[in-house]
Formats: structure tokens, C-alpha cells, sequence
């Protein structure tokens, strides 16, 4: 690299823009002022203050009628307010789910490779795992079937869109089958549907959790990833009873939530505010997963390969068998990039794949991260 790119470089890094990432949202351009504002109206009014000391597990009615509305208009559910909980984040809605459902001696299959924060829910409320492979089509379904043959499931945990970490969907085909074993062999589907609202290529699948389940699809979405991964919001859609055993449990961990954020975050969704920086939200990173693809074709094919990923915030790429995934890290840790290891799937050894979120990288440092990467991988010591 010149010394005029690594000076380049080093400025990028300065302003903090090439810091790796596995698929988050882009926090600059997330609506704070529109949160701010509506905070600052919210706390403006001393009814509402004293309302603040007064939350419960169930959240602000504000957010969860317009979070009511979001979903029926993008995904089909039509849900009553006894059919959500709002969480800290998706990921205590994986946990809440698993303490409520798991009993010991239960059986959970989860995808591989996966998303490690939600098996490791499962096994820690005292889950027996079994792993099944994900491949381009999402699922192995039929591998499902033959484990449910001879052994009692208890949930089926699955990721439809944009599969953690391999970015696949899960076909239509898959989808239907997987519902239909749910009700021969009685078992859960836990959906984890965490980015859904970002999809680029055509119009996406509509949740399971829109179909006829008869109660058997509990669906687990992210707020957090529409605004920012600094706002912890999520939610579980479910049976009004498994909703009051969720809430029940979340009141040991967590009494209440943030009541006055989350009417803040309601308005957003109830006056538009919302759905505009989604539109343009959509637009930004669609951009960004293009000109991220295109810069990598150059070494498609001789160093790595890829698909370009129909929506989400990252691509999966795999690393030729003469270039081992942890070694390119380590060098790139030397030009200057940082990352968190969990892009490297470093307790995943068969694995030679890096997960590289693209959503939160501007251009210019999307050009530095592909010259850097590149750099390293032409000057790889091949043996």
C-alpha cells in the first residue's frame, strides 16, 4: 500500500469508520433528532413524568399500538396487544422464550452454522441441542424430519431471512414442510426475524408467523436494527399465555423498560418518522451492498468467494483453501482494521468464512476496507 492510501487509511480510522462489524445499522444516520425532540415533548409534560416511575413488563402502550400497526402493514400479522412483549433487544426475547419453554430433558435444533447468542440461551436454560445444516436454501428440513422420527423436539429455532451468519433464505418449500412437521410431531418454531424491513432484491417472504400456525410460531424481531444497535428494543409476538409467562419472567431480571423511550420511539413510528428513514434506509445500504460486491469481484474466484446476499447488512464470504481466515485477520489487524472476533468464527475451525457487515460502512471506507483486504491477500505467504 502507498503512503499516501495508508495515510488515507489512518485518517478513515481516525474518524472512526473502519471499524468491522458483522451487520449493523448505520448509527449516523438513524433518526436521534426525531427521538430527541419527541423525548424532550414527552418530558416536557408533567403527567408523563409521573407516569415514569410507573412502568410495568408490558411497555408503553404508544409503542407497542404503532409496533401493532408496523407489522400488520410490512408482514402480514394481525396481532392483538396480549400477543406482544416489548424487550431490551431481540436477544432477551431469545432468552425470555427459552426460560419459558425449556424443561429438563427438552430437545431444541438450532441451524449450522449459526447464531451462537441463541444456542447458548438454549443450552444454558438446560437445552439438549442438536445441530442440523444450513445450506443455500436455508435449513435441512428433511434432516429435521428424520431426528423427529426418534426423538421428541420441543422448538425448532430458525432464522428465515438473511440466515445468521450465511445471509441464505429459507425457501417457500422448506417453510411449508417445517410447519407441517411442527404439527405432526407438536413442537415450536421460534422465528428469528432480527433485519426482515431490509430486503433489496424483490419482496420478501412473508413471515411463518403470518401463516395458519395454530399457535405454534413464536416470532422474535428487532427495533434495534432499524434505528440503531444502541437502541435496545425488541419484541416476541406469541400466545397471550406464553406473552404473560414471558413478562413474568422479565420482571425478575428487568422490573420494567425504559417507559418514556419507548413512547418516544412509538411517535416516531406513529408520525412517519419512522418509516421514512427506513425508505432511505433501504436505498443507503442497498447502495453500499452493491458497491461492496462489485469492488470484490476483482478477486472472486481467486482468493474468495461470495453470493450477493438478497438483503440484510452483511455478505458471507468464503476464503479460498490456500488462505486460512485467521491469518488474513491477523494481517489486517497489522494494516490497521478492527473487528470483533466473533466475525472470524474462531470457535468454528471447519469454518474458512468471514461475516462482513457492510451497512455501516460509508464508500470511501468500503474502498480503504477492499484495498486493505486486498493487500493482504496478494501478499499472502502461499505455501
Amino acid at each position: 500500500m502507498k503512503t499516501d492510501d495508508k495515510d488515507k487509511v489512518r485518517k478513515v480510522l481516525q474518524e472512526g469508520q473502519l471499524f468491522l462489524d458483522d451487520g449493523l445499522p448505520d448509527p449516523r444516520i438513524a433518526p436521534y433528532k426525531g427521538l430527541l425532540l419527541e423525548l424532550g415533548s414527552i418530558t416536557g409534560r408533567q403527567y408523563n413524568l409521573r407516569k415514569a416511575n410507573y412502568g410495568t413488563a408490558f411497555a408503553s402502550s404508544v409503542l407497542k399500538n404503532a409496533l401493532l400497526a408496523h407489522l400488520a402493514h410490512s408482514r402480514g400479522l394481525h396481532l392483538s396487544e396480549d400477543n406482544i412483549l416489548i424487550t431490551n433487544g431481540a436477544q432477551m426475547g431469545l432468552y425470555l422464550t427459552s426460560r419459558a419453554l425449556i424443561h429438563p430433558g427438552d430437545t431444541f435444533i438450532v441451524g449450522s452454522p449459526g447464531y451462537e447468542l441463541a444456542r447458548s440461551a438454549f443450552v444454558l436454560n438446560g437445552a439438549t441441542v442438536i445441530d442440523v445444516p444450513v445450506d443455500e436454501n436455508g435449513i435441512e428440513v428433511d434432516q429435521i424430519a428424520e431426528i423427529c422420527r426418534t426423538t421428541r423436539i420441543k422448538a425448532v429455532y430458525v432464522i428465515p431471512h438473511h440466515h445468521y451468519p450465511t445471509t441464505v433464505a429459507l425457501s417457500p418449500q422448506r417453510r411449508l414442510r417445517l410447519l407441517s412437521l411442527a404439527h405432526q410431531y407438536n413442537f415450536v418454531i421460534i422465528e428469528d426475524d432480527y433485519d426482515y424491513d431490509f430486503h433489496y432484491s424483490s419482496a420478501p417472504h412473508l413471515p411463518m408467523a403470518s401463516y395458519d400456525h395454530q399457535g405454534q410460531v413464536i416470532y422474535v424481531g428487532s427495533i434495534s436494527k432499524n434505528f440503531s444497535s444502541s437502541l435496545r428494543l425488541g419484541y416476541v409476538v406469541a400466545t397471550e399465555d406464553l406473552i404473560l409467562s414471558l413478562a413474568y419472567i422479565r420482571k425478575h431480571m428487568d422490573i420494567r423498560g425504559d417507559v418514556l423511550q419507548e413512547q418516544a420511539v412509538g411517535t416516531l413510528f406513529e408520525n412517519g418518522i419512522m418509516e421514512r428513514h427506513l425508505r432511505r434506509s433501504v436505498k443507503m445500504y442497498k447502495e453500499r451492498r452493491d458497491y461492496l460486491c462489485a469492488k470484490l469481484e476483482v478477486y472472486r474466484g481467486r482468493y474468495l468467494f461470495f453470493e450477493v446476499p438478497a438483503g440484510g447488512m452483511a455478505i458471507w464470504i468464503r476464503f479460498g483453501d490456500n488462505y486460512d481466515v485467521r491469518r488474513v485477520a491477523a494481517q489486517l489487524r497489522k494494516q490497521g482494521l478492527s473487528f470483533d472476533e466473533r466475525l472470524v468464527f474462531a470457535d468454528a475451525p471447519q469454518l474458512n468464512h468471514l461475516r462482513l457487515g457492510f451497512s455501516s460502512l460509508d464508500l470511501e471506507a468500503i474502498d480503504f476496507l477492499v484495498e486493505t483486504l486486498g493487500h493482504v491477500l496478494e501478499n499472502y505467504p502461499v505455501h
